[in-house]
């Protein structure tokens, strides 16, 4: 951990060191300043948006799907650096993956990808592993091109939190 300011990777202004009574290792620190798959995707098919009260952390997903697989995900995330951190380290985990496996990525294994968390910021691996399932869920949802509104072009997905259908009902429960 440095106790010196450093550029931060989203808008290049010198950043103050990190608190330093905050331990990050040195997986999750590399991940924050060097994030991966960072930026929008103009014409994702699929967007999860989640936001924390708890911390006030929030993120955006933006997925592309070609053949059932993750062709291309990124993010953008005001947080922490362990919530910046641990949307990078998702979406490592979920590039290239068929939906239905990306849609398994625990927040368990996004941490286990950092090299684990603190248990005062393994909430943050929760912002980005939600945010991975409102995005498959927007995907599997959406109505395709060429499609009736209610033809949904396949099943849902069948776990994750959260997931209603367009009558509210549970879905994967």
């Amino acid at each position: 951990m440095s106790a010196y300011a450093t550029m931060c990777p989203f808008n290049g202004i010198l950043c103050p060191p990190l608190h330093p009574m905050m331990e990050y290792n040195e997986t999750l620190l590399n991940h924050f300043y060097s994030p991966r798959n960072l930026g929008e995707i103009e014409d994702a098919d699929g967007i999860g948006v989640v936001g924390d009260p708890y911390c006030g952390d929030s993120a955006k997903v933006w997925i592309k799907v070609v053949d059932e697989r993750i062709a291309q995900i990124s993010f953008k995330c005001k947080g922490c650096p362990a919530a910046v951190a641990a949307c990078s380290a998702m979406t490592t985990l979920a590039q290239g993956k068929h939906i239905d496996d990306a849609y398994e990525i625990t927040d368990e294994m996004v941490a286990k990808a950092l090299g684990g968390m603190s248990a005062e910021k393994a909430h943050c691996s929760n912002l980005a592993a939600s945010c991975l399932y409102e995005a498959i869920h927007d995907y599997v949802f959406r109505p395709k091109k060429g499609t009736l509104p209610l033809d949904r072009g396949g099943p849902p997905p069948q776990k994750g939190p959260n997931l209603i259908d367009d009558q509210g009902h549970p879905v994967g429960e």
